[in-house]
């Protein structure tokens, strides 16, 4: 695929045809993307995720949420390991429809925040500041696949105590 681009076209759009067709490349800046809605999405998502993935890399064959944030099987046949793709989890699709059951359910009111707190005092939110966006997806998205791999860290601490009998730990 070759980008085409052409002279009247602004700088901002993409040179490919379909991206174009999917994505605007226009911004509304009223759009809230950082809030509360967000951030329990993307915080509960992340830490089940990340979770979900460390204790399924204990057991063999290996079940995980992968970055695609589709679940992955790996399958031991013969000498060499086959990747077989299973679709049992999206991650995308579970924040979309928690995120517009959030917009339906949780209340629209804005609350004030004490002006007595140093950092946020004196400033107001909504928990619910209006329909579930595209920013609001997008973050999501973000938070949740920066968590979907096991930590190098924890790999090692296994493979000392597996291969070498290296106990690092209590």
């Amino acid at each position: 695929m070759t980008p085409q681009v052409d002279g009247d076209e602004e700088a901002d759009d993409s040179p490919y045809p379909e991206v174009r067709a999917c994505v605007s490349n226009i911004d509304d800046p009223d759009t809230p993307a950082l809030t509360v809605r967000m951030w329990l999405i993307g915080l509960t998502l992340c830490s089940l995720a990340g979770c979900t993935n460390v204790v399924l890399s204990l057991r063999w064959p290996t079940v995980w949420i992968g970055p695609t944030v589709i679940t992955y099987v790996q399958a031991a046949l013969l000498d060499h390991v086959a990747l077989r793709s299973a679709d049992v989890i999206c991650v995308r699709l579970l924040a979309y429809l928690v995120g517009k059951a959030m917009e339906h359910f949780m209340p629209i009111r804005v609350w004030t925040v004490p002006s007595w707190l140093p950092l946020f005092g004196g400033q107001a939110f909504s928990m619910n500041p209006g329909p579930f966006n595209i920013k609001e997806h997008g973050l999501i998205f973000m938070m949740s696949n920066s968590s979907v791999n096991t930590p190098m860290g924890f790999d090692m601490v296994l493979t000392a105590r597996k291969y070498y009998g290296l106990q690092l730990g209590p």
